[in-house]
Parts: C-alpha cells; structure tokens; sequence
C-alpha cells in the first residue's frame, strides 16, 4: 500500500493497493477503516481514520500515480 499522492479537493486520502490484500479485503468488508503510517527511520507515525471504499477508475490511476 501506498501514498505517493497527497489529497483530493475533498480532503481524501488516496491509497494504491492489491485488491486482494488484505487491507482492501477489509475496507470491501467494511466502511470504516483506520490506516497507521510509519514515517520510515523514525519513531513517529500518524492513524488515519475514516470511511473507505474500494474505487477501480484508470482515469484517477492515471492522475495519482507517479513512479
């Protein structure tokens, strides 16, 4: 799962990850979803808390992504 992508104009939070992960299995089996992210060679990390929903649309793949 990843973050290489900051807000949309809504104040969401976009992640790419498998569908069949496990956290996409959770958010497809329920609504409300807390993420933690680690701040890597650090000891910080900030939770995340919401409502989540699975989104297939290659349009805002193509707007987000960035290798």
């Amino acid at each position: 799962m990843t973050t290489l992508n900051g807000r949309d104009e809504r104040g969401g939070i976009w992640f790419f990850m498998s569908r069949t992960s496990e956290p996409a299995l959770d958010i497809a089996s329920s609504a409300t979803s807390t993420s933690p992210m680690p701040t890597p060679g650090r000891d910080a990390y900030v939770s995340v808390s919401g409502s989540a929903r699975i989104v297939n649309d290659m349009a805002k793949k193509k707007a987000l992504w960035s290798p």
